[in-house]
């Protein structure tokens, strides 16, 4: 088996010749993708996992058509909401706004290209960059499951290419529309509709617009269009998993100091 040499993951499509291996770096992940004839075999492994070499690894195989020698390579957001915490608890009083940064971690996905048909890609597997913890938001009766990502939610960030490289830089715009402060020390974000943009090596999603209403109303979610001012001008790398859905469709603030966002497009 020949020895593959490892590279920075680059977004978008991975030629393989017959029987040459290649190996991606992404944070803490290593990709290893190979070609023997007509079949295509994935693996993946971690930096803290003990592995002495290739061998050793587990290969998940796909027969694909005759012909196929091109694999595109996409950063995806994770597959359930992701619930975080600020790194300091904080209030907004009535009538203002604040603006955070979730750093929620990638998940690399590899695809079969579509060959610029109109059809979808067909996805062969994903290889999360990091192990998420699983967590459930809401009560008991009224709820779901989510991902945790302890203090990973920024009032501040910079876009510097290398630092985060595995997360993507997803805005959120809190606007007080109430006469109460309101105090955040979790939110939860469904991830589900935002896409995903690479400027100067840094990932970005869309922003998130969350306004609270008060009480129990549902606060109204809305999700801007295109690359959020810090990517202006950054193409367009990560597709949405869902449609957002719209209207008032989110969970509010309840006593245990919790926002849940449901975006939906803004016009």
């Amino acid at each position: 088996m020949p020895i593959a040499r490892l590279e920075p993951a680059a977004w978008g499509e991975c030629a393989l010749e017959d029987g040459e291996i290649r190996r991606f770096s992404i944070g803490r992940l290593t990709l290893h993708c190979r070609r023997d004839g007509d079949e295509i075999l994935l693996a993946s492994e971690k930096d803290d996992d003990s592995r002495p070499n290739d061998t050793d690894l587990l290969w998940y195989r796909w027969a694909v058509k005759e012909g196929v020698t091109t694999l595109h390579l996409a950063p995806r957001l994770p597959d359930r909401p992701v619930v975080v915490g600020p790194e300091q608890p904080f209030h907004v009083a009535p009538g203002a706004e604040a603006r955070i940064f979730v750093m929620v971690p990638l998940v690399a996905a590899v695809e079969l290209s579509s060959g610029g048909n109109a059809d979808e890609p067909v996805v062969l597997r994903e290889f999360p960059t990091e192990t998420l913890s699983q967590t459930w938001f809401g009560e008991l009766e009224d709820g779901e499951l989510c991902y945790w990502l302890p203090t990973i939610a920024r009032r501040e960030v910079e876009a510097t290419p290398g630092e985060d490289a595995p997360r993507v830089r997803a805005p959120v715009r809190i606007v007080n529309g109430s006469t109460d402060v309101l105090p955040v020390s979790r939110v939860c974000l469904r991830v589900g509709g935002l896409a995903l943009y690479e400027k100067d090596g840094v990932l970005w999603s869309n922003e998130t617009r969350a306004v609270f209403r008060g009480g129990a109303a549902r606060s109204e979610i809305t999700i801007r269009r295109g690359p959020p001012p810090e990517a202006a001008g950054g193409r367009r790398v990560g597709f949405r998993r869902e449609a957002p859905a719209t209207g008032l469709v989110a969970r509010t603030f309840r006593s245990l100091q919790r926002l849940s966002l449901w975006p939906g497009d803004e016009d």
